[in-house]
This record gives C-alpha cells, sequence and structure tokens, in this order.
C-alpha cells in the first residue's frame, strides 16, 4: 500500500486528487493539508511514501523549495 499526502491549497483540487487515488486499490491518503506549514508537520505525522504538491502554493512558486525542505528533512519520505 502506498501511502500519499496530499498538499494543495484548492479544496476542490485536492478533493479530485483525492477521488481518484482513492479509488486505486493499492493506494491510500494518509493526510491532506492546505499550507506549507501544515505540510511539513504532517510528513513527520503520517510518514507517508509520497508526497503531492503544487509548484505554486499560496500564490507564490514554494512547491519547489517546499520539496527540497521534505526531501532533506531527517525522516523524510
Amino acid at each position: 500500500m502506498t501511502k500519499i499526502l496530499l498538499v494543495e491549497d484548492h479544496p476542490i483540487v485536492r478533493l479530485g486528487l483525492r477521488t481518484v487515488l482513492e479509488a486505486q486499490p493499492d493506494m491510500q491518503i494518509t493526510g491532506e493539508t492546505s499550507s506549507e506549514s501544515q505540510a511539513l508537520a504532517a510528513v513527520k505525522a503520517a510518514r507517508p511514501d509520497v508526497v503531492i504538491l503544487p509548484l505554486r502554493l499560496g500564490g507564490e512558486l514554494r512547491g519547489v523549495e517546499l520539496c527540497r525542505e521534505i526531501k532533506n528533512a531527517p525522516d523524510a519520505p
């Protein structure tokens, strides 16, 4: 089972992603967040295998930086 964390600040997009991914028998959504700070905490708490996040988060190009922070965390997925 692949554990997935969704990071998306648009609720309708997050709902669409969740709907598609939950239809897969080998995927499980372990958390959802809408901000950068929530995402970092959720990665530590949920320990996902995969984090899906946008390049633009909160209207800024923070997705790449957030990806680097998650990847460089001591307990990174």
